[in-house]
This record gives structure tokens, C-alpha cells and sequence, in this order.
């Protein structure tokens, strides 16, 4: 009711508010073939997916919950294809939004019986759902109905002959529409609304949230998640067009242009001219007939060359490379250096610079992917599986390792400042460098300030 209006149909969805989905959706899938685009998008990914990650209990010092969480690692990393796993997640940095569909099995974990998404067979435990399948409800304002806000819907295809009992992608089919769930309207196309029970087994990453334009019905739906494709669509369509213009230059002028004279109102010599020129073309040159006025010194069947100048190439080009392309660049990685090799100066610092934007970046994306790991995927393990009770009430975050790339400066401050006489805590040393307080079973390596012959593992 924030909105002007919302425009929908009957089955009260959000309609597709991306800028690419709304001008052509054509366009929106050619982007995908960008491979400046691509580039980008896929660094980005990589960066987030392939770090290193941790389960962190709630209470870092209870013995028990880390426990529990050595245990609980134990099943994610069973899941095939983690890595991937996490990347597909991240597609919602393009589309705004992305989901998993989980298939979980018994499977036999250090003896015990666990579920978790895990192979069976060619069945790989979990599949990708494109993020522009993804419809949401929004709410009528009819608690009659038991329908609710973002309730989750995924489009299909033709319904005539899908039934009750069906399994559609995984789903056993639930045609309970009175109550909101089954297979019905979504705007354009149907979709198969989730119920509760269902809705468990789909991990859901949105990218940026928003709200819309209040005097843009359509822009209701970036309450579900917004992407980069949305905010560079307008800038891409430029550069394609400027693309347009500079392929249209080599096509007519790059080999330059053919002027063919021939005697004006002589149709015949036309003719022997068109197949003169027909003859000889093997160059791309565009050809002009040009009609001569007879006169005694007008020459017959000449053909002259006009050269082009190649400025108007060289601007063009510079609009797609050091423009557009350099701009939507800076907006997906934040700069340019980590992509491409660019003067930095000696000892201007600029390359540390452009690598602290772009790991700026990747904590941002990476903040927003455990979040939702840890809410589609390590609290539903704990539910599905009974022997982490003890964790149901208590908050377990999936953690991703971020490196530091300035651990070494850091580490002589500490060092600097402890020689200087500053109390320094061994926690935070330990911290920095990834490792933890020994214990009084752990056997300890001796310290070049340990006397002389004490034994490795003495305190």
C-alpha cells in the first residue's frame, strides 16, 4: 500500500522490475554472451566462492557447540560440488536473485545416518534454478486466503497435464489452491507456488534489496532483489549501439569507397561498368556508379579510390574500450587492475588502492552469501537432522575466511608497538595469524625465548 499502485493479476505477483527484463528480453539474454560482462561477473564470483569457510557457534568458548559444529562441517562438506554450490548462489549478483533446489538423502556421515543434499546415482544432490524463475506474492490483505507476503513460486510450463502427485524438477506436486500453493497464474506464465513444507528444501540468495519508485508500479518488485544487470542494461544497450555504428563504418568505408564513371544516359555502358566492377571486387569496397557528362575530355569507364580516414574508427573504438566497456567494468569490480595491466607510478600505492575497492566488494558479496547459507542451509540441516537438538536454539553462522593482504604490516605494528612496552593480548596475535589458543593437551612447539634444552611440549 507504499505504492501507487502494484500491477499484477490475479494471482498477486510482483512483476519483473529489472530494466533489461522490462525493455527486451532479448536483450537481457544477449547480455549474457557479453564476455566483457562475463569476465567481471565471473572474477567476482570466483573470488567470493573459493574461500575458505567455517562453522562459528554461538558461543565461541562452550566446548559442546563447537563440537556440534565440527560435526555439522562434516555434512556441508559432503554437499558435491560445494564450490559450485556457492557460485550459482552468486548469480544473483547479475540477476538479483538466485536459488538451489535440494534433494536430501540418508547418507552415511562417520557412521551415523545424516540428511543432506548428497548424490545418488546421476542425480547430483542439487540443482541450480535461474534466478528469472523466481516469482513473489505480494499480500492481498486476505488472511481468509492463508496467503502471504514473498511467498516463493517457481515458473513452469504448460499445466494440462501436470496433476496432484506429479514431481516436477524434485517437487511432489501439491495442488491446494484454496490455500494458496499449487500451480497457477504468475503474470505472464504459471508458476508452482511453494507451500511451507516445500519451501525448506530451496536455498534463495538475493542480491540487492530495494524499495521502488512510489510513482513506478513496476518497480514494486526490487523489494526482491536487484543485480548488476539491471544497473548496467542501459549503459550495455549504448555501447551495443555504438558497436552498431562502428561495424557499419568497416563494412561501407574500411576498404574505401569505388567510384565507377560511366557516360550519363548510356544504359549500355552502366551495364558494362556493373560487370567490370562485379568482376573485380575482392576487397569490400563499397561502389558508387557515377553518371560523367560527355565532353571531350571526360573519360571513359575510369575508376578513381576514395581513401577513408580512420579517425572516425579510432574514436569509436575508444567509446567502446576506454568508455562504456571501462565503466561498466569499474562498476562490477570497483576498478580496473585487477583485470587489466595499467601504469601505476612507483610507490604510488594505487595498485593497493584498487585492490582494497575490490576486496571491499567481495566482503560485501560474501557477507550477503553466509547470511544466506546460513539461514537456507545450516539451520535446515540442524532441523532435518535430530541429533543437532541442542543447536536449534542456537545461532550457528557458515563464515567465510577472507585473507587479510595487509596480515604482514599489521603484524610489525604489533611487534613495533610490543617493543615500544605496549601489553599486547596473544588472542589477537594468535587471531591474526589463523591460529588458536593451544589447550593443555596440545603439544606445543618451544619458542626461540624458551630456555635452552627444554623439551618441545613443555609449558
Amino acid at each position: 500500500i507504499t505504492f501507487q499502485s502494484l500491477v499484477g493479476t490475479l494471482a498477486r505477483v510482483y512483476r519483473p522490475s529489472d530494466e533489461a527484463l522490462r525493455h527486451s528480453r532479448t536483450n537481457a539474454r544477449a547480455m549474457r554472451n557479453d564476455i566483457g560482462i562475463m569476465e567481471c561477473i565471473e572474477a567476482r564470483q570466483r573470488a567470493s566462492a573459493l574461500l575458505d569457510w567455517q562453522l562459528v557457534p554461538e558461543d565461541t568458548k562452550s566446548e559442546s557447540q563447537k563440537a556440534a559444529c565440527g560435526e555439522l562441517t562434516k555434512l556441508i562438506q559432503r554437499i558435491p560440488r560445494f564450490t559450485e554450490y556457492r557460485r550459482w548462489l552468486l548469480e544473483a549478483c547479475w540477476f538479483g536473485k538466485s536459488a538451489i533446489q535440494h534433494r536430501i538423502r540418508w547418507t552415511n556421515i562417520g557412521g551415523f545416518m545424516r540428511l543432506v543434499p548428497s548424490r545418488a546415482g546421476d542425480d547430483p544432490g542439487w540443482l541450480p534454478v535461474h534466478g528469472d524463475k523466481l516469482v513473489f506474492r505480494y499480500d492481498d490483505g486476505r488472511p481468509e486466503n492463508e496467503s502471504h507476503p514473498f511467498q516463493v513460486g517457481i515458473r513452469v510450463g504448460r499445466s494440462d497435464k501436470l496433476k496432484e502427485g506429479d514431481h516436477l524438477g524434485g517437487f511432489k506436486l501439491e495442488t491446494i489452491e484454496e490455500r494458496g500453493y499449487g500451480v497457477m497464474s504468475a503474470d505472464t506464465s504459471l508458476a508452482y507456488f511453494l507451500p511451507p513444507w516445500q519451501r525448506e528444501l530451496v536455498a534463495i540468495h538475493k542480491h540487492m534489496i530495494e524499495d521502488g519508485d512510489y510513482f513506478d508500479p513496476l518497480d514494486s518488485g526490487r523489494i526482491n532483489g536487484v543485480g548488476i544487470r539491471d544497473r548496467v542494461y542501459w549503459e550495455w544497450f549504448q555501447k551495443q549501439e555504438t558497436l552498431a555504428f562502428l561495424m557499419e563504418y568497416l563494412e561501407r568505408s574500411a576498404g574505401g569507397i569505388e567510384i565507377w564513371e560511366y557516360p550519363a544516359g548510356n544504359p549500355d555502358a552502366l551495364a558494362k561498368v556493373k560487370t567490370a566492377a562485379k568482376e573485380r571486387i575482392a576487397n569490400g569496397r563499397n561502389v558508387i556508379f557515377f553518371p560523367k557528362p560527355v565532353g571531350e575530355d571526360s573519360g571513359l569507364f575510369n575508376m578513381h579510390v576514395v581513401e577513408p580516414g580512420m579517425g572516425g574508427i579510432d574514436i569509436l573504438q575508444a567509446m567502446l574500450t576506454e568508455y562504456f566497456g571501462a565503466r561498466m567494468k569499474r562498476y562490477i569490480l570497483g576498478q580496473t587492475l585487477t583485470s587489466e595491466a595499467s601504469a601505476t607510478g612507483l610507490g604510488s600505492g594505487l595498485a593497493d588502492l584498487h585492490l582494497d575497492t575490490f576486496m571491499q566488494i567481495v566482503k560485501y558479496d560474501v557477507a550477503n552469501l553466509d547470511e544466506t547459507i546460513t539461514e537456507e542451509l545450516v539451520k535446515p540441516l540442524i532441523r532435518w537432522n535430530s541429533d543437532f537438538k541442542d543447536l536449534r536454539n542456537v545461532h550457528v553462522k557458515f563464515e567465510s575466511v577472507i585473507e587479510r593482504p595487509d596480515m604482514d604490516k599489521k603484524l610489525q605494528a604489533f611487534f613495533q608497538a610490543w617493543q615500544m612496552g605496549a601489553r599486547i593480548r596473544e588472542a589477537d596475535v594468535l587471531e591474526m595469524i589463523g591460529v588458536e589458543m593451544p589447550t593443555s593437551e596440545d603439544r606445543l612447539l618451544p619458542s626461540p625465548s624458551q630456555q635452552q634444552g627444554q623439551q618441545p611440549g613443555g609449558d
